[in-house]
């Protein structure tokens, strides 16, 4: 037997019901005969109240033959050494180079006369008068597929992967 059938066992359900209604049954028949009000008469009795002074210790003795204290003397100013650092003076810049070029002449300048006027262009032929379209395919298994499919039929085991 597993555990979960040791679960469905319907013997412990009603014992366990029966002992919740016996709680409540208990529980209402208390409130109703006023034992609940019994109960606290009992509970409720005259408080007392005292005033306790605290006690204070006595002071203690004063101390008797205790050293002076030290005296302390201020600590010495702190030196630190300043930092020992090499700075290397700036190069010193280099000569700047210039130099000017002179601009040659201008050349001179010569008007052309302008040019001819360009050909008139060739007239254009008449356009080809337009072909009725041929009409979409009406029988779908006229349509047949391409020769060169590389696809296994459906279900076909696949090749295996080329190696790497």
């Amino acid at each position: 037997m597993d555990y979960a059938q040791q679960q469905r066992t319907p013997g412990k359900h009603v014992v366990g019901i029966g002992i919740v209604l016996g709680l409540h049954l208990l529980l209402g028949w208390a409130l109703v005969t006023g034992l609940a009000q019994r109960m606290i008469e009992v509970i409720k009795a005259p408080i007392e109240t005292k005033i306790i002074e605290e006690v204070k210790p006595p002071p203690p003795p004063p101390p008797e033959n205790l050293p002076p204290p030290p005296k302390f003397a201020p600590p010495p100013p702190s030196f630190v050494p300043p930092p020992e650092v090499n700075v290397n003076p700036p190069p010193t810049p280099a000569p700047v180079i210039t130099t000017t070029t002179v601009a040659p002449p201008p050349a001179p300048v010569t008007i052309a006369p302008p040019p001819p006027p360009p050909a008139p262009a060739p007239v254009a032929p008449p356009a080809p008068p337009r072909v009725a379209a041929r009409p979409a395919i009406a029988n779908v298994k006229d349509c047949a597929p391409p020769a060169t499919t590389t696809r296994p039929p459906h279900g076909a085991p696949k090749p295996p992967a080329p190696p790497r």
